[in-house]
């Protein structure tokens, strides 16, 4: 639900920077929906970020897909979704703070847009959005939000891109990478 101290005109550009962005990463393409196949829904979330002073920061709003309507072998092989293991960040940090190392982090605009979708994945378009001709759906060409392998697909791009950069697995804990060529980071806390 939209908040109530913000203009609707306000809401009003935050959905067409959603859209916008999802036809400019051609997220999708009008396609015929196949015989025996229903379109998955989609709908748009509402979220007001706010500052330490509860000011209005940012009007975030996601066109997420209803994945629960997923059908696993039609819609998606199978889910992943990586979750930092505490201990292993808390060493990570605490090995960076004993080398007095620089420890970085990303944040990703729309994350999940990013990771090409692998399955034959077809959406109805969101309520009040242009209507599509009876039999048409969006074909997904990148993942959306809550689509059942997003967070796999995301994980297998990102990962790539980072090994592309040159580094590499940590080796005990597969998707912690480090610098390749620096200093091997091992379970006991060691530093070799």
């Amino acid at each position: 639900m939209a908040s109530p101290d913000v203009d609707v005109e306000d809401w009003m550009k935050a959905i067409d920077k959603e859209l916008g962005g999802l036809k400019e990463n051609k997220t999708y393409v009008v396609s015929n929906l196949p015989a025996g196949r229903k379109a998955i829904p989609s709908k748009l979330v509402f979220k007001v970020k706010r500052g330490a002073d509860s000011e209005i920061v940012k009007l975030k709003e996601r066109v997420m897909v209803q994945g629960f309507h997923q059908k696993i072998g039609v819609d998606y092989g199978e889910t992943y979704a990586p979750v930092a293991n505490p201990s292993v960040v808390r060493l990570a940090l605490a090995i960076g703070a004993h080398l007095d190392l620089d420890i970085d982090h990303i944040d990703f605009t729309q994350a999940f847009l990013q990771a090409p979708i692998e399955e034959d994945l077809y959406v109805a378009p969101l309520k009040g959005a242009q209507p599509l001709p009876p039999g048409k759906a969006w074909k997904l060409q990148w993942a959306l939000y809550c689509t059942m392998q997003a967070p796999k697909v995301w994980n297998k791009k990102v990962t790539a891109s980072i090994l592309k950069l040159g580094f590499a697995t940590a080796g005990f804990e597969g998707d912690s990478l480090r610098e390749a060529g620096r200093r091997d980071l091992h379970p006991a806390g060691d530093v070799r």
